[in-house]
Formats: structure tokens, sequence, C-alpha cells
């Protein structure tokens, strides 16, 4: 026997197969059946901002070579952007997609052990749908920042990655 669940699951499949290429018929008809189980938004970026503190006494290299030994290890993140900070204490932001199968703390825990660090506080993990958040969070790792306080420590972050060759944004 059917049940209201197992229609709206055929409904909805049956729409994203026929208008999943036209973003504008997919928004229409997302917003008229708004009750239905959507497995894609269309207004909506599912993606993971992640902030690592990195461990103190380091050289920005060997920061650098914890950041490029992520992704063997922490597969959530391969694909994902980011960007080391050092000012005022040295850090990592990582935007990535939001994977298919995701749990934040076994993210934290993986992405601890993988950087050996000692504290699991070091890592924070944000994740969101909305399109505004991953904008706002692209920008940011570009350097666009709030305040002029932080864009004074941008620059500063800047020149120490011209120092050292370490890319703008390194990629996962």
């Amino acid at each position: 026997m059917l049940t209201k669940r197992d229609i709206d699951e055929h409904l909805v499949s049956f729409i994203e197969q026929r208008y999943g290429d036209d973003p504008q018929a997919m928004e229409k008809l997302q917003g008229f059946y708004r009750h239905l189980p959507w497995t894609h938004r269309v207004n909506q970026i599912g993606h993971l901002w992640v902030t690592v503190g990195l461990p103190l006494g380091k050289t920005p290299l060997e920061h650098l070579a914890m950041i490029q030994s992520i992704t063997p290890r922490v597969r959530a993140l391969v694909g994902a952007s980011a960007v080391y900070e050092c000012h005022p204490h040295p850090h990592v932001h990582i935007l990535g997609r939001t994977p298919e199968k995701y749990h934040k703390g076994n993210l934290i825990t993986v992405l601890s052990r993988a950087l050996k660090l000692e504290r699991r506080e070091l890592v924070d993990v944000k994740a969101s749908t909305r399109v505004s958040d991953f904008k706002h969070r692209q920008a940011y790792l570009a350097g666009d920042k709030a305040s002029a306080e932080k864009e004074e420590l941008v620059a500063l972050d800047a020149q120490v990655r011209a120092e050292h060759g370490i890319p703008e944004i390194i990629s996962l």
C-alpha cells in the first residue's frame, strides 16, 4: 500500500528528473510544493565552514604541509578551498560542500587526528545551506573582511604567504 510519503517521494523524483536542468522551473515548483521532501533545493548550497587553530611554534611552511595533508585522511573536505592566516594566531579557514554522509563530531575527531592537534576545541565546524552564508564565506576566503582592524591583519597575512610562497587560496 502506498503511503502519502511514498507518493510525495515519487512526485519529487519525477519533477527533479523532468525539470532538474531548469533552475527557474525548479524554483517555481519548489515554491508551489513547499511541503514535499525535496532532495535538492535550487536556492540552497550545502556547505561546511571549518576553522582550525594550528599549533604555535611551527613555521608557515610546516603549517602549509599540515593543511595539505588534510584531504587524504579527511575525505569530507576533498575539493574544498582553504586560506591560511597567521595573525593574530595561526589558523586555517576551509570552505567545502557538505558531503552526502556527514557527522559534525566525526569530522572534528578525524580532522583533529589528521592534524595531530592536542585539543579538539581547536576545530570549529559550521554547516549551512543558505546561499548568502556561502557567498559571504567565499568573500571571507578571498580577504573581504568586515572591519578595518581585520583588513590590516589580511595585509599582514598576505605578506607572510608571499614571503613563504603559500598560495592565497589552497585547494584541498
